[in-house]
């Protein structure tokens, strides 16, 4: 992606930003508090979020669902709503978003525009 910076890693965060008060579970609010201290922290002028096939928290979801086949769509509306929210609270944050499939050996990383996420 040609970022020259340490990447701040969060397992589930994305999903963890997007999800609305109610839907988040007590056990995984230090991790969204643990997001917002860190952008507060930093006020990056860029954030990159990044989506993967093979996610293994979405494939959970959708199978614990019954709905396996949605976890990808599932996947990119969420990378949509937290680009929103960080971008309500860093309105000068340039917020982009990649999704990462594997071809071959190798991951491509696809940047995701706005209007492919179905809400």
């Amino acid at each position: 992606l040609g970022i020259r910076t340490s990447p701040i890693s969060v397992p589930g965060g994305v999903k963890a930003l997007a999800a609305i008060p109610s839907e988040l579970p007590r056990e995984l609010e230090p991790v969204k508090r643990v997001i917002v201290e860190t952008l507060k922290r930093y006020s990056p002028r860029r954030v990159v979020l990044v989506g993967h096939s093979e996610c293994l928290l979405y494939n959970v979801i959708g199978a614990w669902e019954d709905k396996i086949h949605e976890a990808r769509a599932r996947q990119l509306a969420d990378l949509q709503k937290a680009r929103g929210l960080i971008i309500s609270w860093f309105p000068n944050t340039k917020v982009d978003i990649f999704y990462a499939e594997r071809e071959g050996g190798r991951l491509r990383f696809r940047p995701i525009k706005p209007e492919e996420v179905k809400p």
